[in-house]
């Protein structure tokens, strides 16, 4: 039971409930902070203060050592900001490569190398990322792989990380000695990361923090299952950080919902139990304005965007300046969900006059003209350049014939056929010499066209037209402290992001989850991670009738609401239907 439980049986104050629950808050920090454990590893929910548990722990050694890894590079920035005074900040890449580049690697990264080494196996490679993720290659193979990486001196990420492994277990690379390492996160890492982890752990004290409830990452091959293998070692001390200071009542009681049920049911095999709490002296407000989870239960998809924008014309004025405060601002809104159905709220939004950001999948592996074209005009005879242009603008069939005569002690730029070289280097030089700020895209097409007409045409659309591949980027728009901050992402993007109002769409059978009778650990993590994003209310928004179209029997599918909703005790959800919100 909880202390407000505990507390409310024997009919505390609530004065005295702040003071037992900041009393024991305080307590779990200083435990952290006494404990002389070389190696500790710290379960901490949303909202529990890990950055700050990481900014106390550094100011006991501030002119120290120190690093602090975490894989995502909003969290990176936004703990820098507070921590980079004390500590070195990065990304886990970031500090896989700048430890290969101090051993004088020649070291280009090109993220969609493994898309052009799979098109040169004829596709008898694939899943190389995965292979790297997972360690487990056959060594002809890897072999293959790295031969093709060093001919165009061009690696990916994980293959980066991969090389610092072998390089360390051959004794060519030695960390210096940490005062302190924090590893954030820990849930999302995968076999090849966490191989590293245990090179780093013994070179200075490993504080290591994670949560397997928001473990997310299953599509890089990462696994909670690593975090509760380092929980379950003997040499690590356990510590917990049980007070959330961001979720309302409602979402924490919601989510111990979700979990106890998601157990009962056979899911989250090997889930670390932990205290989790809703810190009430810093949520008095919201927990008496939001009692409830809404579920809105909706008919038609396309009804949605309307909704949402009443929704938003409703918040009031004070929750918007709650949100842009100086010093602590936050985005009044987040709505989360597949993206058919975030592409019509968006333009929704535009249309009623709403500024939003669309935080958008960047995890195309589709090979571009442009990109050849940009590391071609930094090394004119670069061979993983050439190779990129050859891969977007020659046929299939040309390129299988090319690819056995690209070896070493041969440029990518003598076996292409001279008029083809040509005419990109024509090209280039236009493109070099046009202003892409001022200038008309519709003008550099006319230019291109006649110059690259005989290879694929439509390969230069990806530097004319980007918007035909994929949306434009979002322009920055002035501020106006009294309107809300809306942004709009998938769930897997929305790690580091709260907000005082959270809208999840597409909360269906059939989408999350895909399978209700064949429910996955993550998708339980992706409906957690989505709840508890919420400062204030949150909003799990169904609909009957899908945007997608059924092509057997050419009709829109039909949905029932998400099968975790019924897994909320039904006294912290108001359910509205059609009728409640339109009549």
């Amino acid at each position: 039971m909880s202390i407000v439980g505990m507390a409310t049986k024997i009919m505390l104050t609530r004065e005295e409930i702040f003071a037992i629950q900041e009393s024991e808050r305080n307590a779990r920090l200083q435990a952290i902070l006494d404990s002389d454990a070389p190696k500790k590893i710290i379960v901490a929910g949303a909202g529990t203060g890990k950055t700050y548990t990481f900014e106390r722990l550094l100011k006991l050694m501030p002119k120290g050592n120190n690093l602090v890894l975490t894989f995502i590079n909003k969290l990176k920035d936004d703990m820098h900001s507070k921590l980079g005074e004390m500590s070195k900040v990065q990304t886990f890449h970031e500090f896989s490569i700048g430890r290969l580049r101090s051993l004088k690697y020649e070291l280009s990264i090109y993220p969609k190398i493994y898309t052009i080494i799979e098109s040169d196996s004829d596709n008898r490679i694939s899943g190389i990322s995965e292979h790297f993720q997972k360690l487990d290659w056959d060594e002809g193979q890897l072999n293959y792989c790295l031969a093709r990486m060093n001919y165009y001196k061009t690696h990916g990420f994980d293959d980066a990380l991969y090389l610092l492994l072998e390089n360390i277990r051959l004794g060519k690379v030695r960390f210096k000695e940490y005062d302190i390492i924090l590893i954030d996160e820990f849930q999302d890492f995968n076999a090849l990361e966490v191989a590293l982890i245990k090179e780093l752990e013994k070179h200075g004290n490993i504080v290591i923090v994670g949560d397997d409830e928001q473990a997310l990452y299953d599509f890089r091959n990462a696994s909670p299952v690593f975090l509760r293998e380092f929980y379950q070692r003997e040499n690590f001390e356990k510590f917990s950080l049980p007070f959330c200071s961001r979720c309302p009542d409602v979402i924490v009681k919601s989510l111990k919902d979700v979990v106890s049920v998601a157990e009962s049911n056979g899911y989250l095999n090997g889930h670390i139990p932990r205290e989790y709490e809703c810190f009430s002296k810093d949520k008095e407000v919201e927990n008496k304005r939001y009692p409830h989870i809404k579920h809105i239960r909706l008919v038609e998809s396309w009804t949605i965007p309307q909704f949402i924008k009443n929704q938003i014309e409703k918040i009031p004025k004070d929750d918007i300046e709650d949100s842009r405060k100086v010093g602590d601002p936050y985005p009044t809104v987040l709505i989360l969900g597949p993206k058919h159905y975030l592409q019509l709220i968006k333009s929704k939004l535009n249309e009623s006059g709403m500024a939003v950001k669309y935080q958008q999948s960047t995890t195309s592996k589709k090979v571009k003209l442009c990109e050849g074209y940009e590391i071609i005009i930094l090394e004119e005879d670069s061979n993983i350049g050439w190779r990129i242009v050859a891969e977007a603008c020659m046929s299939r069939k040309k390129v299988l014939k090319l690819v056995p005569l690209m070896n070493n002690g041969t440029r990518v730029i003598d076996i292409l056929p001279k008029e083809f070289v040509e005419a990109h280097r024509k090209a280039i030089e236009v493109i070099k010499d046009y202003d892409f700020e001022s200038g008309c895209k519709t003008e550099l097409y006319d230019k291109l066209f006649p110059i690259l007409m005989k290879t694929r045409s439509n390969s230069i659309c990806d530097f004319c037209f980007p918007e035909l591949e994929e949306e434009e980027e979002e322009e920055e728009t002035e501020i106006d402290i009294e309107k809300p901050e809306i942004i709009l992402s998938s769930v897997m993007k929305s790690k580091g992001l709260q907000a005082g109002f959270v809208f999840l769409v597409g909360a269906n059978n059939g989408e999350l989850p895909i399978d209700p009778k064949n429910i996955k650990d993550n998708e339980i993590c992706q409906f957690i991670v989505a709840l508890t994003r919420a400062k204030k209310e949150c909003y799990i928004v169904s609909n009957t009738i899908s945007m997608v179209m059924n092509t057997v029997t050419n009709k829109p599918f039909e949905y029932n609401a998400s099968e975790f909703v019924s897994w909320i005790d039904a006294k912290r959800i108001k359910v509205l239907n059609n009728r409640d919100i339109w009549f």
